[in-house]
């Protein structure tokens, strides 16, 4: 089992990932917010926590991915007993982004809660902009297979959005990123929107996917498999119905049966249901407000959650009113600049106590 699984998150007990995802919420106990993702199943933890070992810390893992199967989180408990058994002063609490995922986690043993990444989102980087809505679709995705873009093969116009993560080797992105185009070009209402240079496609600006988003009238989730996807949130938030395929990962969590339909993976189901949720004419600011009264739901139970962890600790808690963290909450660094931040930080505290800081 644990082979087959650690090929598959491209995990090796001797790997150097020299970077990762981070924040610490808290100072006071020490509570950091970090990611479970490819090559790194304990985040933080796994890269700098050894360092740690004689500070109580606890580590809430979010899921840049997903736990797709028993076997898979079983694997992941073993990954935390085996740490803890160094570093016994530290806890993880994994948080979930559907109901599946979370009872695979509690069957494994594993500690958990059921919140959704996406709660992380920034509702001011994405809304609704008034104008013709060119295209029936849009799709926002690398240029990759497992994205099955495919299935887009019958709607009769649909803009595609692209990006190019960093980890991917860069001749097989473009191998793929070309078959794909030249795939489409049979089709002539499929129009990709980046612009491209030499070393592939150029991300966009959130004002640029914002404003691309505003040229189509629904939004494609179409991969069997991933994490919670940024982009369907990023739909919802620019007032975008929302046609989607089935999937594990969560991404149907803010989805809303008024103006989001699930279907079959084939081609002309997908542009059925395009035509199907285009012709309920819901309104964006209908959607949008909805989606954000959802996020806010669940940004109050992440504050909750964290409040307590800090007052168990003998901290307080002050977490309040509003929502004080940026996009993702954690940032991308280097694991070596994010340890000895925290050495930092933690060698004043122990000469000057204070109460919890959220930064």
């Amino acid at each position: 089992m644990s082979s087959g699984v650690e090929q598959r998150y491209r995990y090796t007990v001797d790997a150097h990932i020299d970077r990762g995802w981070s924040k610490v919420l808290s100072y006071d106990p020490v509570v950091i917010y970090t990611a479970f993702d490819h090559g790194q199943p304990l985040g933080m933890a796994g890269a700098v926590g050894d360092e740690f070992h004689t500070h109580p810390i606890t580590f809430l893992m979010a899921f840049r991915w997903n736990i797709e199967s028993r076997d898979m989180a079983a694997w992941m408990a073993d990954r935390v007993a085996e740490y803890r058994a160094r570093n016994p002063l530290h806890r993880f609490i994994y948080l979930c982004n559907c109901e599946v995922e979370y009872e695979f986690a509690r069957a494994a043993g594993l500690d958990a809660d059921l919140l959704n990444h996406n709660l992380t989102c920034d509702e001011n980087l994405l809304f609704p902009i008034e104008g013709p809505r060119l295209f029936h679709a849009i799709y926002n995705a690398r240029l990759s297979d497992w994205k099955r873009h495919e299935l887009t093969a019958e709607i009769e116009s649909c803009a595609f959005i692209c990006y190019r993560p960093d980890h991917m080797d860069p001749a097989v992105a473009h191998r793929q990123e070309q078959q794909l185009i030249q795939r489409h070009k049979q089709w002539p209402g499929h129009v990709f929107l980046n612009r491209w240079t030499d070393e592939g496609p150029v991300k966009m600006e959130y004002s640029e996917v914002n404003s691309a988003l505003s040229t189509a009238k629904v939004g494609l989730c179409l991969s069997s498999s991933e994490g919670a996807m940024q982009a369907s949130i990023e739909y919802l938030l620019a007032g975008l119905p929302i046609v989607s395929t089935p999937s594990r990962g969560g991404r149907e969590w803010y989805f809303d049966d008024e103006y989001c339909v699930t279907c079959d993976p084939t081609p002309s189901a997908v542009a059925q249901a395009v035509k199907d949720v285009m012709a309920r004419c819901v309104p964006a600011s209908y959607i949008r407000k909805k989606t954000i009264e959802k996020v806010h739901a669940d940004r109050e139970r992440f504050k909750a959650l964290v409040n307590t962890l800090v007052a168990e600790g003998n901290g307080t808690p002050t977490l309040g009113q509003g929502w004080p963290f940026e996009r993702k909450i954690m940032t991308k660094a280097l694991w070596s600049e994010a340890s000895n931040e925290l050495k930092h930080t933690l060698a004043e505290l122990a000469n000057s106590p204070r109460p919890a800081i959220f930064a």
